[in-house]
């Protein structure tokens, strides 16, 4: 099977992770933060579902 570009390199790099059930990648915790410099729970869920 065949990769196609989507012409985004951001895309295209997204599109090749492979996930499979539901998993939170660690980092996501300590990039989504809130002002306060926490974790944003919420932001981290609703991406997770998203992606």
């Amino acid at each position: 099977m065949g990769f196609f570009s989507s012409g985004s390199d951001a895309v295209d790099a997204m599109a090749r992770i492979e996930i499979s059930g539901n998993i939170t990648p660690p980092r996501w915790y300590r990039e989504i933060l809130r002002d306060n410099g926490k974790p944003d729970h919420l932001a981290v869920a609703l991406l997770s579902d998203i992606v």
